[in-house]
């Protein structure tokens, strides 16, 4: 009859949790803390039922009976003790924690109704000692099976790479291998982010096979936004292999904004040109999208930690590259451009800002005239890419010239 009384009021309590939280009274706590107590083979339903009403309401009045019966239980239901213990701030968590390791297999010839093998319970009782900050049984992860033997296996392995330097390089190892290994989502997703958290640049070589290789796009992703963080050189070059082996359709055209906005090299807007134009589908749902792209687009502008003397030689750089893509022809207009650019690098260096400003401005108003000249009364033209990149490189000089002189 008693056990009748104490199943109905656990079935009371779990209808409960579907209904909304309730607030408990001394004999239904009472009923539950003995509950515990029910330590005989093959009746641990009804102790495992007691603990998880215990972890539920939070009865920290039942951790003693928890702590005095757990090594009388089955060790799945000292799996889910140890759970309750440690989310409840028992005192003794850890010494339990640390013997149900040290005795492990003692406890499978204990109780034949037991549902874990020895390593399994190991590999749990040091999760719940990692979630609770004691690292000193963190080995136990790195065993061979432990990855298809544990439970939230990521979740200890990114904990230990956080708060455990002496087992960096086993835990990066870890996540490099589910990454590798595992198609899903949800693993990788969480192992990328934590090697890039953590590691940062030197994880590059393991965050550009993920972009390249992972089956799952979000991953893939994921992996991508770490190398735009951590800046990683060569990035517009790895975008580029993506977009010409058209192997991620899907994100193209996230390839093509980032190249265009992020880096936006002469060589990148003619890369993102070429690619639209040889898309074989006349209808290719990209041209408005180009349309927009191009329209808005202005060449990034140099941080602040760049010289005015490198933009200057950025821009003639630049110059060069734009008559190399036939956005600048004329050859005596391209020498009056290399004149005012050269003479602006003189008087800079001789410390007459105000004389580099006005052969910049000289240059400026020079590409901007010949872009909007209609009549093409000259050999001279510049397209529209060509007076982007000049004329608001130039800008961006004038710019940078007037704070300094503030």
């Amino acid at each position: 009859m008693k056990r009748i009384l104490i199943i109905a009021i656990l079935i009371k309590l779990i209808s409960t949790n579907l209904y909304g939280q309730k607030t408990l009274t001394q004999q239904e706590i009472d009923s539950i803390i003995n509950s515990i107590g029910n330590t005989k083979i093959m009746q641990w339903g009804e102790a495992l039922g007691a603990i998880q009403a215990v972890e539920k309401y939070q009865i920290k009045e039942a951790l003693p009976a928890i702590e005095d019966n757990y090594w009388e239980q089955n060790n799945f239901v000292q799996w889910v003790s140890l759970r309750v213990l440690q989310k409840l701030g028992s005192t003794k968590f850890r010494a339990i924690a640390h013997a149900t390791i040290d005795s492990a297999e003692h406890t499978l010839e204990r109780r034949r109704d037991n549902r874990l093998d020895a390593e399994q319970l190991r590999l749990r009782a040091t999760y719940y000692l990692i979630k609770d900050g004691d690292f000193s049984t963190a080995q136990y992860i790195f065993t061979p099976n432990a990855r298809e033997k544990a439970l939230g296996y990521v979740e200890m392995v990114i904990l230990v790479l956080k708060n455990a330097p002496a087992y960096r390089e086993q835990c990066k190892a870890a996540l490099t291998d589910i990454i590798k290994t595992d198609s899903s989502f949800n693993d990788p997703w969480f192992a990328v982010r934590a090697l890039g958290d953590v590691l940062g640049t030197e994880v590059f070589p393991e965050l550009v096979w993920t972009f390249k290789h992972h089956p799952n796009g979000s991953v893939r992703l994921t992996a991508l936004d770490y190398l735009l963080e951590l800046k990683y050189p060569g990035l517009d070059s790895l975008l580029k292999e993506r977009l010409l082996t058209q192997a991620d359709k899907v994100y193209n055209h996230v390839f093509l904004r980032l190249l265009i906005e992020k880096f936006g090299k002469p060589s990148d807007y003619h890369f993102v040109e070429d690619y639209y134009e040889q898309q074989a589908d006349p209808h290719f749902e990209g041209v408005l999208i180009k349309s927009f792209l191009f329209r808005d687009f202005k060449p990034p502008r140099p941080d602040s930690l760049t010289s005015i003397e490198v933009m200057i030689d950025s821009l003639i750089s630049i110059k060069h590259q734009c008559n190399g893509y036939n956005w600048l022809v004329g050859g005596d207009f391209i020498d009056e451009l290399d004149n005012y650019l050269m003479e602006a690098r003189f008087k800079l260096t001789s410390g007459d800002s105000i004389g580099c400003a006005r052969n910049i401005k000289q240059f400026q108003q020079a590409i901007d005239a010949e872009y909007h000249d209609s009549l093409n009364a000259t050999a001279a033209n510049v397209t529209a890419e060509g007076w982007k990149f000049l004329y608001y490189n130039a800008q961006y000089i004038l710019d940078r010239l007037h704070q300094s002189s503030n």
